[in-house]
């Protein structure tokens, strides 16, 4: 009963609340996918019908993870979360077919037989499209793929799922519980007087816009300058992940050169009832010495995140400013990285590497972190590379030593139980052993030529002065000595303030080195999460370039035409344009999570153009309608599905952004990037695709040239 254990580090506490918010958001998101379908539709039992989708889908995606190794952590059920919007995409399409043709007056089972037949290529083309998307991240590696591989084929399986489900499952459930016209509800009727009046509306402006297509060919090429507008600064403030509040603070104190462990103890102490200041941390663990004696590392453990009113970053501040009062000591605060699987305390590393001497590597680093620290959005730099540690040589003079019938032993342990080396005994009290240890007062320790008046024993048992036989030199020594890529090499280690991200740094760093106009044979390159942020940006760009080109080769098989893939696929840079508006006006950042978002976006976009361009070119083959006539008939049928869809996608990521506590930062990005995304995308799908259509299937060009391929 005496002693009282606590956690001082407890990650599963993180990891079990985030799953927790997790699931909580996924629940959300279904609710709110059953009141879009509601509302579009105004029948529970419509609604029951892509509803059942969404555990089916699921469940078989259990599966799907059991059978490729999986395991159900963070990014697996952020993948579900996402899912539950998207599942859903292909059951409303067929619902909304088979709902058209019920209203035009065929029983329930005949519009399930003929909707689910012209929905076929549709509901294949979209499913295989958004699962394409993911290809690439399975043939990439480092850290893009370890992370997102999981997210990405959890998602991919459980969308192909529901496509499947939706073409099977899907009609037959139409067919007995869809009820014909004139058995509609009152609501129905109304549901359905407010969407014929929308589609009037949508029909008149998509008539004018037609007439005049010069508007949106200026409109889209404003949209594609805006968003590059907007792309500059966010990339210029981009980092590998956001932070996040994982109840966490690490902090680093660092004394002077050869202090010793005491020194260390005594100017950390002070942080140690740090609570009375600041009730918002629960309990402290610092641990002297670590690393060198002139070091410590402190552990502040917060409360639960309900029970706190404050961010963690104005606590990080309070603590500095704490900290900064205690002279003797250079502290930094900072918290650990929210990437799983990273156990790097630092954001920012950069290795400088040489041929020259470590004495030459030195001087430069001190030039660098000096330039460095005059930025102030750049809280704290450290250096791996310390030639200012003191050491003590003692030089023994042999000759002499033998001369006085003294041995190398002998003076070993003199010097060994003076400077406390080793144990000679132990003792036993109140149950307790104890070694014993001799060694010299404190204040003989501190300066080595005190060990001038200690007496060794010669082999006649007379004593001698230590100080006839040797001479001691005091000196500087590294600490220790690092190699990188087999160069001499020193690691910075950065602490930046809250608004200054990992692309702020770097370009800071080299602006520096650049200026310092060091010698060729000084290089620098990057290590840690610095070095994972530069891969993992190549990785995104080769992703999405590849998911771009695996999508247009699909929608090229499917469609069998080089151009209907490509009128698909035109508003996707308007989509991305919405999505990089909406991550510069919430403030968030690019980041690796974003970038996952944006990739998604490339199949959630193309899913509108598709629904468009097939029902057009089935007017075109089937009804015989001129091109101005079939892209509208087109954009006025699938207009219901389409807002539906989108409804569906948007609200079941509306938790993401509502999302609070553990894993919340991540979620909520990408949460805005497909919100964003998908609202913008969609307002432009409705105009942009009928007008290009027209454009591109117009063209003289386009027609002589499937005049020749016919023939």
């Amino acid at each position: 009963n005496d002693f009282h254990m606590v956690y001082a580090r407890d990650n599963s506490t993180y990891i079990e609340l985030s799953i927790h918010e997790v699931i909580r958001t996924m629940v959300e998101a279904a609710i709110f996918v059953f009141f879009v379908i509601f509302i579009f539709l105004g029948s529970l039992r419509a609604v029951l019908i892509p509803i059942v989708t969404i555990p089916l889908s699921l469940i078989t995606t259990f599966a799907v993870m059991f059978a490729m190794h999986f395991s159900i952590n963070m990014l697996t059920m952020l993948a579900f979360v996402f899912a539950v919007g998207m599942v859903v995409d292909d059951a409303i399409v067929v619902l909304e077919n088979i709902h058209r043709h019920i209203e035009a007056g065929l029983t329930p089972t005949k519009a399930s037989l003929k909707g689910a037949r012209e929905i076929v290529f549709v509901i294949v083309a979209m499913t295989f499209t958004l699962a394409a998307v993911y290809i690439p991240i399975g043939f990439t590696s480092g850290l893009t793929s370890i992370l997102f591989k999981e997210f990405a084929f959890t998602l991919a399986a459980a969308v192909i799922i529901s496509g499947f489900i939706a073409l099977t499952l899907s009609p037959m459930m139409c067919s007995k519980l869809m009820k014909s016209r004139i058995n509609e509800s009152i609501i129905e009727k109304k549901i359905n007087e407010y969407c014929d009046k929308l589609t009037r509306i949508y029909e008149s402006v998509l008539t004018r816009i037609l007439k005049d297509r010069l508007i949106i060919m200026t409109s889209m090429c404003a949209i594609l300058c805006l968003g590059l507008v907007f792309f500059i600064p966010l990339y210029n403030t981009s980092t590998l992940s956001p932070d996040e509040d994982q109840g966490l603070l690490i902090g680093k104190a660092a004394g002077p050169t050869g202090s010793n462990i005491h020194y260390t103890e005594q100017y950390t102490t002070p942080l140690e009832t740090v609570q009375k200041n600041i009730p918002e941390i629960n309990h402290v663990l610092i641990s002297n010495g670590q690393g060198d004696e002139n070091t410590a590392m402190m552990f502040f453990q917060l409360n639960d995140w309900s029970e706190r009113s404050k961010s963690i970053t104005t606590i990080e501040k309070e603590l500095m400013t704490i900290a900064s009062k205690i002279p003797g000591m250079n502290f930094a605060f900072f918290s650990p990285s929210s990437l799983p699987g990273s156990n790097n305390m630092y954001s920012t590393e950069f290795v400088i590497k040489s041929t020259g001497s470590y004495a030459e590597l030195y001087d430069v680093t001190q030039l660098l972190i000096e330039t460095l620290e005059a930025e102030p959005r750049i809280l704290n730099v450290d250096s791996d590379l310390k030639l200012e540690n003191p050491e003590v040589t003692i030089n023994i003079d042999r000759d002499k030593a033998a001369v006085f019938g003294v041995t190398m032993r002998d003076i070993n342990t003199t010097l060994n139980f003076a400077l406390g080396q080793p144990s000679i005994g132990s003792f036993v009290k109140d149950g307790q052993s104890y070694n014993i240890i001799p060694q010299l007062n404190a204040l003989f320790r501190s300066d080595p030529y005190f060990l001038n008046q200690l007496y060794v024993k010669t082999e006649t048992s007379a004593t001698i002065p230590l100080a006839n036989m040797i001479t001691i030199k005091q000196t500087v020594a590294p600490n220790s000595l690092h190699h990188f890529q087999q160069q001499r090499a020193v690691t910075l280690r950065l602490v930046l303030a809250e608004n200054y991200s990992q692309q702020n740094a770097i370009k800071q760093f080299e602006s520096v080195f650049k200026a310092a106009q060091l010698p060729e044979y000084f290089t620098y390159d990057f290590a840690g999460d610095t070095r994972q942020f530069i891969e993992s940006g190549h990785s995104m760009l080769i992703i999405f370039v590849f998911s771009l080109i695996f999508i247009y080769l699909i929608l090229c098989a499917q469609f069998e035409s080089f151009i209907d893939p490509f009128i698909v696929m035109l508003t996707v840079p308007l989509g991305i344009v919405g999505a990089l508006i909406t991550l510069y006006t919430t403030g968030a950042s690019l980041n690796i999570y974003t970038e996952i978002g944006l990739i998604t976006l490339i199949g959630l976009i193309s899913k509108h153009g598709i629904l468009m361009v097939a029902f057009a070119n089935r007017c075109r083959n089937e009804q015989k309608l001129g091109l101005d006539d079939a892209i509208k008939s087109a954009a006025i049928i699938r207009l219901r599905p389409i807002l539906m869809t989108t409804a569906a996608i948007v609200l079941g990521a509306l938790p993401l952004i509502l999302a609070e506590g553990p894993g919340s930062a991540a979620r909520t990005q990408m949460g805005w990037t497909i919100i964003g995304g998908m609202l913008f995308g969609t307002v432009l799908t409705l105009f942009v695709i009928p007008t290009m259509y027209f454009l591109i299937k117009s063209a003289p060009k386009f027609r002589i040239a499937k005049k020749n391929f016919c023939d």
